[in-house]
């Protein structure tokens, strides 16, 4: 089987971020399609931690990383607050960027068609 090649630019983020390693194969997806559509480091990063979806581990059992969810309490301050500063800007920037009006255009990303996020048994490969 072909190994997914993936760059060693996601494991750095996954590494200086603290996502435990259980996590990877499912926020490899969320990183390597953040950077592919050219969002900064810091909202993927913020993405995953604050507004992430549910991860599984390898045994498929159901685990999280963060603690707010989109319809917790905390979410919806957030948007409520994106809101009231008149902030729209096709995607849910983290608060720095938020603050400083620092947005991205989005780029058009194919990653997710290429990768199923449920195939743990392909092999994994990390390049420059």
């Amino acid at each position: 089987m072909k190994p997914r090649l993936v760059s060693n630019k996601v494991l750095q983020i996954l590494n200086e971020n603290g996502f435990p390693s259980e996590l990877y194969l499912d926020t490899l997806n969320d990183v390597e399609c953040g950077l592919h559509s050219g969002f900064k480091e810091c909202c993927i990063v913020f993405w995953i931690q604050f507004y992430g979806r549910d991860y599984h581990n390898k045994e498929g059992d159901l685990i999280y990383f963060g603690t707010p969810r989109w319809n917790s309490e905390a979410a919806k301050k957030y948007m409520d607050w994106l809101e009231t500063k008149g902030i729209s800007c096709g995607y849910i920037p983290c608060p720095g960027c938020a603050v400083r009006q620092d947005f991205v255009k989005v780029k058009k990303c194919d990653c997710r068609k290429k990768h199923s996020r449920w195939n743990y048994e392909k092999p994994i490969r990390f390049v420059d």
